[in-house]
C-alpha cells in the first residue's frame, strides 16, 4: 500500500450549516486524518460539530465525532480526536458552526492507494 500526502481541505470557513468538507477518493483504499485544525477568530465562544460519515451513508446521530466543540474566543484546536482517524473510500468529513464566516479550519492527512 502507498500514501499519498495530500491537504484534505484548505484553510477556509467552517459553515453555519452542516457541510461536506471533504471526501476520500472513491478509487483508493482510504484517508488517514494526520492534522485538523479549527480557530475561533470571534470575540466570543463558538460551537463547532465534527461527523466522519461513511462512504454512501447519510449522516446520523452515529457519526458524530464531536457534536458541540466549544472553542473560545481566540482558541486553536488541534483535534485530538480526529487526529489518526481513517475514513475508508468515499467516506466523508462533515463540518458546520454556529456561526458562519468566524471559525476557520483545516486538515491534512494522506490518501492510501493499493499497490
Amino acid at each position: 500500500m502507498q500514501a499519498t500526502n495530500v491537504v484534505l481541505f484548505d484553510t477556509q470557513y467552517v459553515p453555519a450549516t452542516e457541510t461536506e468538507m471533504f471526501a476520500s477518493p472513491d478509487d483508493g483504499a482510504g484517508t488517514i486524518i494526520d492534522k485538523f485544525t479549527t480557530t475561533n477568530l470571534d470575540s466570543v465562544t463558538r460551537t463547532i460539530l465534527v461527523r466522519l460519515v461513511p462512504a454512501g451513508e447519510t449522516p446520523t446521530g452515529v457519526d458524530f465525532i464531536v457534536k458541540s466543540k466549544q472553542l473560545a474566543a481566540g482558541q486553536c484546536y488541534l483535534w485530538p480526536e480526529i487526529a489518526g482517524q481513517m475514513l475508508d473510500a468515499g467516506g466523508s468529513i462533515r463540518m458546520d458552526c454556529d456561526a458562519a464566516d468566524i471559525v476557520t479550519t483545516r486538515a491534512s492527512g494522506r490518501n492510501l492507494l493499493e499497490d
